[in-house]
């Protein structure tokens, strides 16, 4: 049963399991300020929900989540007259998006990340505060932070190093590079 009013998220109940699916599979299921206030919705009404026992988050099309929509916030500091300087980037960051994982930790129910394509970033981030991670063959995953000169956030700097130890975790905060479901498995600790 489809649940919710919500535009670019689609949240199902059955039975006792609720399936929130980022439903912006043109940008890769990227955060902006709509798919980041409707996730918190979707959080809020699963972990208020009794009968819900456990949650699966995905992503429609090819993508998990590619973190923060980099062009929303381009837009945004455009639509303020200033250029996307590094130090400028957070503040156009969508709304929501470094509350999220947080607020996943916050729910009362487990939390299973079914990765089906590309996380990265913020995206990176949901899935390492998820409870459970399960990620298909064409799962890839990337901090990709540095490529836009920011430190890791949505909880990443800290989970990351937990999950993969510090210096798989160093190596790929420093390098952004992507990395496959193989080497991911290898190193998940």
């Amino acid at each position: 049963m489809a649940t919710g009013d919500y535009t670019v998220l689609d949240l199902e109940l059955t039975g006792h399991v609720a399936t929130i699916t980022l439903n912006r599979p043109e940008r890769l299921n990227a955060l902006n300020t709509t798919l980041s206030l409707e996730f918190h919705n979707a959080l809020d009404e699963v972990a208020d929900n009794p009968d819900i026992r456990a949650v699966i988050i995905t992503g429609a099309g090819r993508g998990f989540c590619s973190g923060a929509d980099v062009g929303q916030m381009q837009n945004t500091l455009e639509g303020q007259g200033q250029g996307p300087t590094p130090l400028q980037r957070s503040s156009g960051m969508p709304a929501g998006v470094s509350e999220l994982t947080p607020h996943l930790r916050r729910i009362p129910q487990p939390v299973i990340a079914a990765v089906n394509g590309v996380a990265a970033g913020g995206g990176l981030g949901v899935v390492l505060a998820s409870d459970i991670r399960v990620a298909s063959e064409a799962a890839r995953f990337s901090c990709v932070f540095i490529r836009r000169s920011l430190v890791p956030d949505s909880s990443v700097s800290y989970t990351l190093p937990k999950l993969v130890g510090f210096g798989n975790a160093m190596e790929m905060a420093l390098t952004g590079n992507v990395y496959d479901a193989q080497w991911a498995l290898e190193r998940a600790s």
